[in-house]
C-alpha cells in the first residue's frame, strides 16, 4: 500500500521492511519461506509467525489468568483497577473511568458493556472508549440526540461524532452483532484514523 512505508522519507525501491515470496495464501502461518528483511541492504532470513497464545500468569503480566484457549482473562476491580489488553498490560484506574473535558468542563465515561467481548469495558488498541456524558457542558451536543466517542487510534486520540441518534442504536442487543464485530475488526491504518 502506499502509505505504508518504513519511513516517511523513503523514495527507494525497497520501501518495505521484511516480505514474503509471492504467495496466494491468505493465512500468515501457512505463508512458506524464505523472507526477505531489509537491514540497510535485502537479506534473506527465516520467519517464525506463531499465535499470541499464553501459557501461564506471567504471559499475563500476573494481573490476569491464562484460560485453556491460550488467552489471557485480564482482572478487573482489583485495589481501584481494571486491566486491559490481549496480555493485561494495560491499568485501567476507578478514578479515570471519567474524564474531563478543559474547554467546557464536560465529562466523558468509560462505557461498560460486556458483550463487547473485554468482559468489562469497551475498548480499542487496548485503551478505553469514553462516550460524552449529555449534559456535561459542552454545547455543541447538550440538547441533542447526538453521541460522541473518544477513541484511540494507536497513535492519538480522537472523536467520534454520530448525529441526530445515530449512534443510540449500537448499544442496544438488537445490534450487538455488528457493534462486536466493528470494534474488534477496527484498524487505524484502513479506516484512514491517521
Amino acid at each position: 500500500h502506499e502509505n505504508i512505508l518504513k519511513s516517511t522519507r523513503d523514495d527507494s525501491d525497497c520501501p518495505w521492511l521484511l516480505r514474503s515470496e509471492t504467495t496466494n495464501v491468505y493465512d500468515i502461518e501457512e505463508v512458506k519461506g524464505p523472507w526477505q528483511a531489509w537491514q540497510g541492504v535485502i537479506e534473506t532470513t527465516d520467519v517464525l509467525i506463531a499465535c499470541n497464545e499464553c501459557s501461564d500468569e506471567a504471559d499475563c503480566n500476573l494481573n490476569g489468568e491464562c484460560n485453556e484457549g491460550g488467552s489471557c482473562d485480564c482482572n478487573k476491580n482489583v485495589e481501584g483497577s481494571t486491566f486491559l489488553g490481549p496480555r493485561c498490560e494495560v491499568v485501567l484506574k476507578d478514578n479515570c473511568r471519567t474524564i474531563i473535558g478543559e474547554r467546557y468542563n464536560e465529562s466523558y465515561s468509560v462505557i461498560d458493556i460486556d458483550w463487547l467481548g473485554s468482559g468489562q469495558v469497551w475498548e480499542a488498541y487496548n485503551r478505553p472508549i469514553y462516550k460524552y456524558n449529555l449534559g456535561s457542558g459542552n454545547p455543541s451536543f447538550d440538547g441533542t440526540d447526538d453521541l460522541l466517542l473518544l477513541m484511540y487510534s494507536g497513535s492519538r486520540w480522537f472523536g467520534l461524532h454520530f448525529i441526530d441518534g445515530a449512534g443510540v442504536n449500537i448499544f442496544t442487543e438488537e445490534y450487538r452483532e455488528s457493534t462486536t464485530y466493528a470494534i474488534k475488526n477496527y484498524h487505524a491504518f484502513w479506516d484512514e484514523v491517521y
